[in-house]
């Protein structure tokens, strides 16, 4: 069991852990706004913004061991690097869903094209149908004509002779 004293010691010694993590963040927060580097940027605002989880894992480990700077630093690399892990998978996913996007949209916009080509080639092909149909109608109405006219010029010709 731990003594008042000790209890306050370790909070102290948290604290001033804590403020040192912050400002080790911070630090580094600032290197990569000068560098521009979205991915760090993120990944330090989301040990920022975890900083209770981080509280209480800090907590428990110095509660578990001794309280030393190499273990507490050990610690806070462990979970930073943790955190550039998961942000690094978290990009990857949203890497992979653009991607994903971006082939489904193409292959819809292939797939509405071909539709469009099929419904123009359709209305082609009617139309074709539509034309020989109407080529034939005339093809015919001229031959009918020409065998009325030829029969008519025959039956005049057969009067003629008769007279």
């Amino acid at each position: 069991m731990f003594s008042a004293n000790r209890i306050q010691a370790l909070n102290r010694q948290k604290n001033s852990k804590i403020n040192m993590m912050k400002e080790e963040i911070g630090k580094n927060l600032e290197k990569c706004l000068k560098e521009e580097d979205e991915k760090l940027i993120e990944t330090y605002t989301v040990v920022l913004s975890s900083k209770r989880t981080l509280d209480l894992a800090l907590i428990n480990q110095f509660m578990k061991e001794p309280i030393s700077n190499d273990n507490y630093i050990k610690v806070l690399k462990e979970k930073v690097e943790e955190a550039k892990k998961k942000h690094n998978q978290k990009v990857q996913i949203l890497e992979n869903k653009k991607n994903c996007l971006i082939i489904s949209t193409k292959k819809q916009i292939d797939h509405q094209t071909k539709l469009i080509e099929d419904l123009f080639q359709e209305h082609i092909r009617k139309e074709n149908e539509a034309l020989l149909l109407f080529n034939n109608e005339i093809e015919n109405t001229v031959k009918d004509v020409m065998c009325s006219i030829t029969k008519e010029i025959c039956c005049q010709s057969e009067n003629y002779k008769k007279i």
